[in-house]
């Protein structure tokens, strides 16, 4: 019972702190300055996309804001290999999913910036993760249940350098 209040609590909690968050038009992100004033804020959007539903109805306007810091930072630079592009087609939220862990891997661990192995690393397990918890508006995708299977077995990081090079 009282695991259950603490959840519940929690989750109304998370909820109304979520609808909270400064959507596009209420943010300056036009310099380098301010895209790097900015990376301690983006934690809290990274966190509210990784918990919350594709189709909840805010997700779009949380997603401008992810994407217009992501264009304009100085921290951190990702490129989308073809293999992430394959792996998002039946659920495209996974891209910017994709993006957000290899964003806060990079924010969590500067001196690793220019490590593209651990951040795509990261960036698949933030997808991967996203599926396995069944969040609402993940469609089925053999694709990623095969990249689960392979996670599953430790092999991903072997994955990843083949699809790297």
């Amino acid at each position: 019972m009282k695991n259950s209040l603490i959840f519940i609590f929690c989750f109304i909690t998370f909820g109304l702190y979520a609808q909270d968050l400064p959507l596009l038009e209420d943010i300056q992100l036009e310099t380098k300055e301010d895209h790097l004033n900015f990376e301690d804020n983006i934690l809290e959007y990274i966190s509210w996309l990784e918990n919350n539903s594709l189709k909840h109805k805010k997700r779009k306007k949380i997603n401008a804001v992810f994407l217009k810091w992501i264009i304009g930072t100085p921290t951190v630079s990702i490129s989308l290999p073809k293999y992430v592009r394959d792996y998002t087609k039946r659920n495209e939220g996974f891209l910017v999913l994709f993006m957000t862990g290899y964003s806060k891997y990079v924010l969590n661990k500067p001196g690793e910036k220019s490590n593209v192995l651990a951040g795509n690393l990261a960036g698949v397990h933030s997808f991967l993760d996203f599926y396995e918890r069944g969040r609402k508006g993940v469609k089925k995708d053999k694709e990623v249940e095969r990249l689960l299977k392979i996670r599953e077995a430790g092999q991903l990081e072997e994955f990843i350098i083949s699809k790297l090079n």
